[in-house]
């Protein structure tokens, strides 16, 4: 399972800055080329990362231009202060 979010220039980007991820929770890898994102987000391996079904994935598909085919989990955490 890759374990992942991104960073763009803003809430209706036309930019990934880059892409972060972890497969274990111990070796986390950046990613900054949009042929390795290519690469690891076709790679067939589920995907899990905060709002990625709302947001990371859809600026993802449509920068990158790719369509995620694979099982994702979203995960949202209500914070109370």
């Amino acid at each position: 399972m890759i374990i992942f979010d991104i960073e763009t220039n803003g809430l209706n980007p036309d930019k990934i800055h880059c892409l972060s991820y972890t497969r274990d929770g111990e070796l986390f890898i950046n990613l900054f080329r949009y042929d390795d994102m290519r690469e690891l987000l076709l790679s067939g391996e589920p995907l899990l990362g905060h709002n990625i079904i709302r947001y990371d994935i859809p600026v993802l598909e449509k920068i990158l231009n790719i369509k995620i085919k694979i099982k994702t989990v979203m995960i949202l955490c209500l914070c109370l202060g």
